[in-house]
């Protein structure tokens, strides 16, 4: 294997807010193996003045108050401290691939992971102000500006104990994740609105849809990526199931009709394909080996997609709650009770949207720009 992509997403389900979709690339480190080379990524890590923090599944790390982490991290008994360590991971992510800092350049994080979806979410007046000039946050307690050059050349196992305190947290879990021999080389993402998610369900049902977007994206990533790879080598995908859907091949194919699809298994916990270049294709194009896992985010690569899709989600989630609240406070110059805000699901999402539906009639949003039809 000379590559590896690994995807998830996260927003299926809600009627409120976008469906965010993520696919992280991954090379492997001269002198390491394959076989263990994520052990590092699942090993916990204690950081002062945010926790202790694992890759693993993002809803592990974003559990609500008053419910064990499962020793991912201590519970404070806030959702900011969930938020605050899927953003942190992201962050530590972001700059271990050299991407911008979320918390940091969020227009230039949005246009370099998702620049097909960046124009159409600056058309909802919600996303409008990530339009703004770049701004620091302050959800993450003790992160702070990092010099990921730095980080990834200190790497040496004899590094003082006084060397080792000075090291931002994001150098830190850097440095921690790479010692296994694991390189994070890309993140890229789709990000739909509900308003354009409405669109495309006009086209294809639900689960369709998703697969479609994954399958893209992944294929994106692993094209940006595995130029010049050893065409003898086999280039790995792994994805989390997507539902109850248990064949893919039809899909895959579709998405490659350069190469020949075999099929390895398909099943209940694991269906794998094959995809080798037919006889008129290049030649020098590596084989694909691509796997749909049931509960896929138990691998570490594959939780690294899930964590950035959710604090990308939540993200934006942040976003929405606050045009609101701004309009709700404009609306009873400041005397109000506040609006609550929402994370899109269900008898939530239900909640929001009987407390907003004189707000919105009154600015004339239209549902269907708002509110997901499935």
């Amino acid at each position: 294997m000379s590559l590896l992509i690994a995807t998830d997403e996260a927003g299926y389900g809600p009627r409120l807010g976008p469906l965010v979709i993520v696919a992280t690339a991954w090379r492997l480190q001269p002198g390491f193996a394959w076989d263990g080379a994520d052990d590092r990524l699942a090993e916990p890590i204690d950081l002062p003045g945010v926790g202790t923090l694992r890759v693993d599944d993002s809803k592990l790390l974003f559990r609500p108050a008053g419910r064990s982490a499962g020793g991912v991290g201590p519970d404070r008994g806030a959702r900011a401290d969930g938020l605050g360590r899927l953003r942190c991971v992201t962050v530590a992510a972001a700059n271990w691939a050299g991407l911008p800092d979320p918390d940091l350049d969020e227009s230039g994080w949005f246009k370099r992971i998702a620049a097909a979806d960046w124009p159409g979410l600056l058309k909802q007046p919600w996303f409008a102000g990530m339009a703004a000039a770049d701004r620091s946050s302050s959800v993450t307690p003790g992160v702070t500006e990092p010099d990921v050059t730095e980080a990834n050349e200190q790497q040496s196992p004899g590094m003082s104990n006084a060397q080792e305190t000075d090291l931002s947290p994001t150098q830190r879990l850097i440095r921690h994740w790479q010692a296994g021999g694991l390189q994070l080389v890309g993140i890229a993402a789709r990000v739909i609105d509900a308003a354009r998610y409405n669109r495309m369900l006009g086209r294809e049902n639900k689960a369709d849809l998703l697969s479609r977007l994954t399958c893209e994206l992944a294929l994106g990533l692993l094209h940006q990526h595995a130029d010049g790879d050893d065409p003898s080598a086999e280039i790995d995908v792994f994805s989390d199931r997507h539902g109850g859907r248990s064949r893919y091949g039809a899909l895959l194919q579709h998405h490659c009709p350069d190469r020949l699809m075999s099929v390895v298994v398909e099943g209940k916990p694991c269906s794998e394909y094959r995809l080798r270049p037919v006889a008129t294709a290049d030649q020098r194009s590596p084989s694909i080996r691509w796997r749909f896992t049931i509960k896929g985010d138990r691998f570490p690569p594959v939780a690294m997609s899930s964590i950035v899709a959710k604090a990308t989600r939540e993200r934006l989630m942040g976003h929405f709650n606050a045009y609101f609240r701004a309009l709700r406070m404009i609306e009873s110059g400041g005397r109000g009770p506040e609006l609550r805000p929402t994370a899109g699901y269900a008898v939530d999402a239900d909640r929001f949207l009987a407390e907003t539906e004189s707000l919105r009639r009154a600015h004339s949003i239209a549902d269907e720009r708002l509110i997901r039809s499935r």
